[in-house]
């Protein structure tokens, strides 16, 4: 009974009820207008939803690509014959995140599940040490704040502008963030206990075979897409944003398998892992709705925020975040959620408008590691639960979240 009720759509049923309940005794909003935005919110993320889909689907089926393989394969005999390889895979994840948050959670699962094949009472550790370097996925390139305030035409232009990458995900602080992050992660785990979990074993999940060979017009069309997206980028009609990145994704997975076989066979085998997102967006999207519909969402950060001095403000954003992605753990949908509060806060503390996404973005990727939704492929993958992945990752978020507190208050203070 009590692992489901850590298992991720329990959980989803249970903020909803939580939720719920908070706005009806906390804010001034009725039980039948509470009803309306449930019912709004439930459709709210359908598209969001597949981009979604499509980002998660997309990684996998470049990681099960034989150019990303043989790689793969490479880094698992180089992470063998390591002393520590929790260490190394945590690094591994966190890199493969930084670029692409679909790739480094489906490619940081398959080597997991592999590593724990040849070590099975450390399943669970390695299991930990791929999701802990999930947690720099919104300082990356797919990071959802960062690109969406760098799209021109983006819902806040008009008060902050367009902001680019160069300031945030480049800059000295994100940079910093992500080498801090990223090392009291490896450290944290290095001490974490050998256990064997209770799952059945899941085997590693190798390249999907077929009887299709040699090349055909889906290399083709994979290098026209390609093509096309490296021109809309030099000529400026398209930023880079959430759908041209999928566009992009698109375009690889076609060109490394150049054929339509092993393409399809990728996505029968990878679509399994997305069956999370489909289920649980629309619980998510009526938490996101009734917590913006009924002022919740202000209400808690701007607590928040209302406790925080201004040399702590980039802290405040960073843990107000993170409060918040436990019921809206979606970076999109949460940015749009708290911007209006954390934006003019920022600007009437003269405080530094990118450094303030940065802050944002860490913090709604902070607290993944105590948010099962997240880890749904992993889990599939390396037949970990969910109440048991856990208390490590609980651990890791303590870790983490001291380590990137500490970066931003010295950032703060120079």
């Amino acid at each position: 009974m009590r692992q489901r009720l850590f298992e991720p759509f329990a959980l989803a049923c249970g903020l909803n009820l939580l939720v719920a309940l908070s706005a009806l005794l906390f804010m001034p909003v009725s039980a039948a207008a509470l009803s309306q935005s449930w019912l709004k919110g439930f459709s709210e993320l359908q598209g969001f939803a597949m981009q979604m889909v499509l980002m998660l689907l997309l990684g996998h089926v470049l990681a099960m690509s034989r150019g990303v393989q043989k790689p793969l394969h490479w880094l698992l005999s180089i992470l063998s014959r390591m002393r520590h390889p929790a260490m190394g895979l945590v690094f591994v994840s966190a890199f493969l995140s930084w670029l692409h948050w679909g790739l480094g959670l489906v490619a940081g699962g398959l080597l997991a599940a592999r590593l724990a094949q040849q070590e099975e009472p450390a399943r669970l550790r390695y299991a930990a040490a791929a999701y802990a370097g999930f947690i720099v996925w919104h300082g990356g390139w797919s990071g959802s704040a960062p690109l969406v305030v760098a799209t021109a035409g983006h819902p806040w232009e008009a008060v902050i502008g367009v902001i680019p990458v160069q300031q945030t995900l480049l800059s000295p602080l994100n940079l910093a963030l992500l080498i801090g992050v990223t090392l009291s992660a490896m450290i944290c785990v290095r001490f974490l206990p050998n256990t064997v979990p209770l799952a059945a074993e899941v085997p590693f999940e190798e390249v999907p075979h077929s009887s299709a060979a040699g090349w055909d017009y889906t290399l083709v069309l994979g290098l026209v897409l390609l093509s096309l997206s490296t021109l809309a980028f030099v000529m400026g009609w398209q930023g880079f944003d959430l759908n041209a990145l999928i566009v992009l994704l698109f375009a690889l997975a076609l060109c490394l398998h150049g054929h339509y076989g092993r393409f399809q066979d990728a996505v029968v085998s990878g679509i399994s892992a997305t069956a999370g997102i489909v289920i649980q967006f629309p619980l998510y999207g009526a938490i996101m709705a009734m917590m913006r519909d009924s002022g919740l969402a202000v209400w808690l950060a701007e607590m928040l925020l209302a406790w925080t001095p201004p040399y702590l403000f980039l802290n405040g954003v960073f843990w107000a975040a993170g409060l918040l992605n436990l019921v809206v753990p979606s970076g999109g949908g949460q940015w749009a959620v708290q911007a209006p509060v954390i934006v003019p806060v920022a600007q009437k503390l003269g405080a530094s408008l990118p450094q303030t996404v940065i802050a944002f973005s860490w913090g709604d990727a902070w607290t993944n590691l105590i948010q099962p939704f997240g880890a749904l492929p992993l889990l599939a993958m390396t037949g970990v639960k969910a109440s048991q992945l856990l208390p490590y990752t609980a651990l890791l978020c303590a870790i983490t979240g001291l380590a990137a507190s500490a970066i931003f208050l010295g950032f703060s203070l120079i």
